[in-house]
């Protein structure tokens, strides 16, 4: 964006360089088409053409700039630096409204060449994708932003690089002091916060995100809502909290995450990733960034509630005590970073003897371009690491699914690469960028290349699950069990995966299981009994599409919707659980017995809409009724014995009660005898 001949740039993207993920041919293509565009300069003018990398190693004021290729040149011009505007800063954490309003404020979203390599090896795009929501996720990103006072560079002069460059001509100006010249930075520090819960599955992720987005919204409004315990989150998903900080001493967040501070240093100058505070990560300047991250369960959430209630002492004390003078020093720590810098033409700056040129305008129509292959790249990055993570040792694949997958690995790096060259197009052969992408577009959607990103959704069974990525306790749990049930203890993860999709009938009442979602895979499963459980959830049932038979009497079950998905189960006991809604049964095609005594059900009009249902029980009258029917048919008593006991509600008392098969000592009113009765145990 042009504005009275100053660009106004996010410092964050064009600080990024590196390789990775795929990316690996960008620094070759890009160094041939700098080649391939150099004829009118000199070999050695050429070589101390400098990257970003090594500019950020420098004081970034007076850094020269090419607004063309959006290349960095190297210092051109010195000067003092004062300072103007005034510093503004959040009130208190702000809760972000998108993932875009992140990359907004990290500086992700802006086009630049440089974050096109190694997106994914800077912190703040670390900390960008672990915030990322999913199919199965819900994400709160929170922010507390100061943006302290422009540093100007003034009285610039230049440098004996500028002076040498216009000895050579103008075009020697370009190419080692670039079109313009960067003349402010803006100063500033920012700490964003992201508490992200993985579910067990689609619908518990719409079920709870709303509750706990608010219960979050308490912790950091101070008051006291953190509620991590909720029965209906505790056995629900599992939380992580990450961090990010820019500016001020970093090191104090790993402090509170009882964690190594992981920013961008190590990366190193050759081919490293530059931090966006004029510091070089790891070998120029101090680090002037933190990404820092921890997981718990919900069921033990306690270093992740330390972890946030830290936070919010730290966010109104320590933070803010570190950023009471922010200054342009890149070489002192703590201090602030730069969050954004802004370029000026030499000739608009007053610097004609240099370059007595109006700096280039980059047509619209580039920009939008350019912005199309910058939103582009996160997909292809996120995708490429979901596929690889499929690929790995803990997914146990067809080999249709294994063959399905690498064609999909094979697809992504294919659109990588291109996505590549028509960006090294867009940024050294302007003229021909629109073009670049139309043709990149028309690639990608191809069937040669196109992809289905739902396949990338599969969902982990037992196999997953024994071999590692069962982190929680309850679903290790469920893993033992069902091996000591199966017979499996000591069986590799492969062999018992195979055993459980060859069994038909499991009893696994009284474990105490709390997580069923290790049962997926047990394809051929017909009958299930989980009576006496600490059931809540039991959506993974609805991937059991042969069950006949499930049991789930006396556990915490709210939502029978999983049990739509059972177009063949024919008998479902859920007596003594917490349903109150029995929709999801109306009109099930094969359902012919229905138990569901003990709940709390609002209205039990759709069983009765259940076409081939031959037995219903879903109050005490209806375990009357189906007692009094089953001494008749077994001729226990006599037609007209059961006409009378049908017309007065009465009920058998059995001497040993629940056994049918015991004397019948009498016959009472329905409601005082009822819950002794078999339907009713």
């Amino acid at each position: 964006m042009r504005l009275d001949c100053q660009c106004l740039l996010r410092a964050a993207p064009r600080l990024m360089l590196g390789m990775a993920l795929g990316l690996g041919g960008c620094r070759e293509a890009r160094e041939g088409a700098g080649r391939a565009g150099s004829e009118a300069v000199s070999a050695q003018e050429q070589a101390v053409r400098m990257t970003p990398a090594q500019v950020m190693g420098a004081s970034l004021l007076g850094v020269g700039f090419s607004l063309g290729d959006e290349g960095f040149r190297g210092q051109c011009l010195q000067g003092r630096v004062v300072y103007a505007g005034t510093p503004v800063a959040d009130t208190a954490m702000v809760l972000l409204e998108s993932e875009e309003h992140l990359r907004e404020d990290l500086g992700l979203s802006v086009p630049g060449r440089a974050s096109l390599a190694g997106w994914e090896a800077s912190a703040a795009a670390r900390f960008t994708m672990n915030a990322a929501e999913t199919l199965n996720s819900s994400s709160m990103t929170f922010r507390y932003q100061v943006r302290g006072r422009n540093a100007v560079l003034v009285d610039a002069v230049p440098t004996a690089r500028a002076l040498e460059a216009r000895a050579l001509g103008p075009e020697a100006v370009k190419q080692m002091c670039g079109t313009e010249f960067v003349q402010q930075v803006e100063l500033g520090a920012g700490l964003w916060v992201n508490v992200k819960y993985d579910f067990l599955d689609q619908t518990a992720r719409s079920r709870f995100a709303a509750d706990v987005k608010v219960n979050i919204l308490e912790l950091f409004s101070g008051e006291g809502g953190f509620t991590l315990e909720d029965d209906r989150l505790k056995k629900s998903a599992s939380i992580t909290v990450s961090a990010l900080q820019l500016g001020g001493d970093p090191t104090q967040l790993s402090s509170i995450f009882s964690t190594t501070c992981q920013d961008d240093a190590g990366l190193g100058t050759d081919g490293g990733t530059p931090s966006g505070d004029g510091g070089t990560s790891g070998t120029a300047g101090p680090a002037r960034r933190c990404f820092a991250a921890l997981s718990c369960t919900l069921e033990r959430p306690q270093d992740c509630q330390t972890a946030l209630e830290r936070m919010v002492t730290y966010v109104a004390e320590d933070f803010p005590s570190q950023l009471q003078d922010l200054r342009y020093d890149p070489a002192s720590a703590p201090g602030a970073a730069i969050m954004a810098y802004i370029t000026q033409g030499y000739r608009a700056g007053g610097q004609w003897d240099l370059l007595n040129e109006d700096s280039p305008l980059v047509d619209v129509a580039v920009l939008d371009a350019r912005a199309r292959l910058h939103a582009w790249l996160p997909r292809l990055v996120t995708d490429s690491q979901r596929v690889a993570r499929l690929l790995g040792p803990s997914f146990r694949l067809t080999a249709e699914e294994r063959a399905g997958y690498e064609s999909i690995r094979s697809r992504i790096s294919t659109q990588i690469n291109l996505l590549v060259g028509a960006a090294n197009t867009c940024y050294l052969r302007l003229g021909d960028c629109v073009g670049a992408v139309a043709s990149f577009d028309a690639a990608i959607q191809t069937p040669e290349l196109r992809y289905e990103r739902e396949a990338l959704a599969k969902t982990p069974a037992f196999y997953e699950y024994c071999s590692g990525l069962a982190t929680a306790d309850d679903t290790r749990k469920t893993v033992t069990v069902l091996r000591e049930k199966l017979g499996a203890t000591g069986f590799t993860c492969d062999e018992a995966a195979l055993v459980l999709e060859q069994e038909e009938a499991l009893d696994l009442s009284g474990q105490g299981l709390v997580d069923l979602r290790p049962l997926r895979g047990a394809k051929n499963l017909r009958y299930l009994y989980l009576r006496d459980n600490g059931l809540k959830n039991i959506t993974p049932l609805g991937d059991l599409a042969q069950l006949r038979t499930l049991d789930l009497r006396r556990n915490a079950v709210r939502s029978l919707s999983a049990v739509a998905r059972l177009s063949r189960l024919e008998r479902l006991t859920a007596s003594y659980n917490a349903v109150e809604d029995v929709a999801p049964l109306a009109a099930h095609p094969t359902l012919q017995e229905v138990r569901l005594l003990g709940n709390s059900i609002l209205n039990a009009t759709p069983i009765s809409t259940i076409p081939n249902l031959k037995l219903s029980v879903v109050t005490l009258d209806d375990v009357c009724r189906v007692e009094r029917k089953w001494l008749l048919d077994n001729g226990r008593i006599t037609v007209s014995a059961y006409d009378i006991y049908e017309r007065r509600n009465f009920a058998p008392a059995y001497a040993i009660p629940g056994n049918r098969h015991s004397a019948i000592t009498g016959w009472f009113l329905c409601s005082s005898v009822a819950s002794s009765l078999p339907e009713a145990q």
